[in-house]
């Protein structure tokens, strides 16, 4: 399982690579999860889980033969099971609740934000989506079904429970003319007819950008520093080639980094090799030490200080947002960085030996269990003094957090009470 973990910062990471031929269905090239935490047998173990997770929904779309077809009730029944399971029901009772204002300005975007609400940062909607039908099978006990043409009907027919479920309350809420108006007016205004894509090769750009950065274009302040932002593009075209900027999008990008995070460390840094060849090496030698995760990021800033520099001057179009919205983990500082409990972490601390063998009257003994029941901070458990706040309060058994007298020895703190 060891492959499928990596180490950022101060957590593991669950990273599997999509198969080729699912990625188009998946819209994504990968599968990059946080263990939530820094103990490396917790973070083997929930690897596991995730990958015969992921291992059921590849086979799930790459059989395409199944014995037991699924009709349109089965589907349909699955997706009314899957609305009735949590956090569902919390998600739909949002739109119920939503002031009509908000219900008229959002109401055909909502099937979508119901969908991404819990979805990972970076996850694509058609990942998302694709992730909510095969639980919706599986939770109907449906484990036979590992079709992908099943999988399509299902994403279906979830989109379209969804849309009737949001009409309905609009309906309810305004009435039927209004509704069949606000759904005329915005079909009328989401179809204006496609631009043609920009087939100017990117690499005909870089010289009037860089130009525009350094002096400050669009009241931005200038930038010194300009070379880095060209060697990433240029390092984009090494790797992905001379596209045409109309025919660079989200896929796209999302290929160059995975491409990217497997190049050598040392690219860059003295060796004049062309990336792919560098690539090469790298692939060749499983022991080279390869990029890292905050890297990579450096290099998507500058490919979107270009993107934002087309779209400025109207190359391509606003909506084309190919470098937004991808996960780079570990890259985020943390001046504490702080790590779940597992239940295997708490396991391991009350059954230690150190804490067994505690005094019942000692602060080993009494710290892990107000930490565990009460949440409160380790600095004001070592603070609390039994004898003054232990408090009883309409008669329960209270804590009171209050500020402590200097010469207590203690410096001041918040006052409060659990």
């Amino acid at each position: 399982m060891s492959d499928f973990l990596r180490r950022e910062a101060d957590s593991y990471y669950f990273r599997r690579r999509v198969p080729t031929s699912l990625r188009a269905r998946l819209g994504q090239t990968e599968i990059y999860r946080s263990l939530s935490t820094s103990v490396r047998r917790t973070a083997r173990a929930r690897a596991a889980h995730l990958f015969i997770g992921t291992e059921k929904l590849f086979n799930m779309i790459l059989d395409e033969d199944d014995e037991f077809p699924l009709t349109d009730d089965d589907i349909r029944a699955a997706i009314r099971v899957w609305l009735d399971t949590p956090p569902w029901p919390q998600r739909l009772r949002m739109v119920d609740e939503m002031p009509p204002g908000r219900l008229r300005l959002h109401h055909e975007t909502l099937p979508r934000t119901l969908v991404m609400m819990n979805a990972d940062e970076g996850t694509r909607y058609s990942a998302a989506i694709s992730e909510e039908a095969h639980w919706a099978l599986e939770r109907s006990e449906y484990q036979d079904i590992k079709g992908g043409e099943r999988l399509r009907r299902t994403v279906a027919a979830l989109e379209k429970q969804l849309r009737e479920y949001v009409d309905q309350r609009m309906h309810v809420v305004f009435g039927q003319e209004t509704v069949a108006t606000a759904s005329v007016q915005t079909v009328a205004a989401s179809a204006p007819p496609e631009p043609v894509a920009n087939m100017t090769k990117l690499s005909s750009y870089i010289k009037e950008w860089q130009a525009d950065i350094i002096a400050g274009y669009n009241h931005n302040k200038p930038l010194k520093d300009a070379d880095q932002y060209r060697q990433s593009v240029q390092l984009f075209i090494g790797l992905m080639g001379d596209l045409p900027v109309g025919r660079i999008d989200n896929e796209k990008a999302a290929e160059f980094r995975e491409l990217y995070l497997q190049m050598p460390a040392s690219h860059g840094k003295g060796s004049i090799a062309s990336p792919k060849k560098e690539l090469a090496r790298a692939r060749a030698n499983k022991t080279t030490p390869l990029v890292t995760m905050k890297t990579a990021k450096r290099h998507f800033s500058g490919l979107w200080s270009l993107w934002k520099w087309l779209v400025f001057k109207k190359h391509v179009p606003v909506s084309l947002q190919p470098f937004a919205g991808h996960s780079f983990p570990g890259t985020k500082a943390k001046k504490s960085a702080r790590d779940d409990w597992s239940l295997e972490d708490l396991e391991r601390l009350f059954r230690s030996k150190e804490y067994r063998q505690a005094s019942d009257t000692s602060a080993l003994h009494w710290l892990p269990l107000i930490a565990l029941h009460t949440g409160m901070r380790l600095e004001e458990i070592c603070r609390l003094r039994p004898a003054h706040d232990i408090i009883i309060r309409n008669g329960t058994l209270c804590i009171d957090i209050k500020p402590h007298l200097e010469e207590d020895g203690c410096p001041p703190q918040g006052r409060g009470s659990l």
